[in-house]
């Protein structure tokens, strides 16, 4: 057998076909590096919260001339900001009621913002800040059981200070949590003032509706209030040693009946429930069977000691039409909305004389009828 000698082996050089692989390597790792962040995707709002309760809220405009506006929220301040990003961060600073600037550095993975503050001469504080109402849920059994507790009931925060020769100051917010997820929030504050030859005090009031729901997520739950402007607010809450005793924001408040106060005029003006929330509550309350019929509307029956109970639903898109005992001379008419009891929470109007006059209702399945409830009445009613 014959070796035949072909010279020495010599490696091919580079051709079209390696620079093509070469260079599809290249992009292929350039398309697989993350890109910086831009303005645009930190618009938003974030929330800090410790064990439910709202603490720090950053709200991110959007981006205008590539500058990024927004608000910080702290203590209940608000802290307006003008900032800018780049290298995939947002930086800006706050000031102080006493002139301190605080540097703000925040940095995004996903649902999550990672802040940086620092004071001049200071080393930084690290928090985790999560977009508003990620991880929360109000379908979770946590939620839905203490959202039962608080329905139809009431507490009341009180907050002294001073006390002493010169006098002080007592504050009380109570906060009413009504069916159908409306809530009234009404603060009450009493300034005592005494100097020697003198003494005085003022009182102020004011009050603000709000809807209201209970949200759980992690083993934690809150009150998430919302006002007619859209602002949000979340205070922590767990169950406490007692069926009447909660715990809201870390201290123990006594429940009580919210009575007339569900009937505050003011609760009319609040907008609609926010659609995902009305959607999901609708979507549990209202369902459709095979003939597509609404699973709440009707006429339905009963018998009160203080006579028969007529009452027909009508279903408007999301809004039902409430009429009790159509057929008397001064019908009660009010709307109504799928409420988290898989029912019909609303309120009735009634006009008498230039008068005007508000009282809450529901409608739920009980057993083998329906619960009807309203100011003076609560029966159990056939659908007919």
């Amino acid at each position: 057998m014959q070796t035949q000698f072909v010279g020495p082996v010599r490696a091919p050089e580079p051709g079209r076909g390696a620079r093509r692989l070469l260079a599809g390597w290249i992009l292929a790792a350039a398309l697989a590096a993350p890109a910086p962040l831009r303005a645009q995707d930190f618009t938003g709002e974030y929330v800090f919260a410790h064990q439910g309760t709202e603490v720090m809220a950053i709200r991110v405009d959007p981006a205008r001339g590539g500058q990024v506006g927004g608000q910080v929220t702290a203590g209940g301040n608000p802290y307006p900001f003008r900032g800018s990003v780049a290298g995939g961060k947002l930086s800006f600073t706050t000031t102080n009621p006493d002139g301190a600037v605080l540097r703000w550095e925040a940095s995004r993975q996903g649902d999550a913002l990672s802040v940086a503050v620092s004071a001049p001469g200071e080393p930084a504080e690290r928090y985790t800040f999560t977009r508003r109402g990620a991880g929360w849920s109000e379908a979770s059994p946590l939620a839905r059981q203490l959202e039962q507790r608080l329905t139809g009931r009431s507490f009341t925060f009180t907050e002294r200070t001073g006390g002493g020769s010169s006098g002080g100051a007592v504050k009380d917010t109570q906060f009413s949590f009504c069916p159908g997820g409306r809530a009234l929030l009404e603060e009450r504050f009493v300034l005592n003032v005494t100097v020697p030859g003198m003494g005085g005090s003022e009182t102020s009031r004011r009050s603000e509706p709000a809807r209201w729901r209970v949200v759980a997520g992690g083993g934690s739950a809150g009150v998430e209030f919302t006002g007619r402007d859209g602002e949000q607010m979340q205070l922590g809450i767990r169950a406490g040693s007692e069926p009447d005793i909660v715990v809201v924001a870390e201290k123990p408040v006594r429940l009580v009946p919210a009575g007339a106060k569900c009937s505050d005029p003011s609760l009319g003006s609040l907008p609609a429930a926010r659609a995902s929330s009305a959607a999901g509550a609708t979507e549990r309350a209202a369902p459709r069977g095979d003939a597509g019929a609404d699973a709440l509307a009707g006429t339905y029956a009963g018998q009160h000691w203080l006579g028969p109970v007529n009452v027909q639903v009508r279903r408007e898109g999301e809004v039902y039409q409430v009429v009790m005992n159509p057929e008397s001379a001064s019908p009660w008419r009010g709307t109504g909305r799928a409420d988290a009891q898989g029912g019909i929470s609303g309120e009735f109007v009634t006009r008498v004389l230039g008068s005007e006059s508000r009282d809450t209702f529901y409608l739920r399945r009980e057993g083998e009828g329906f619960r009807f409830r309203t100011r003076g009445i609560n029966i159990v009613v056939q659908r007919q």
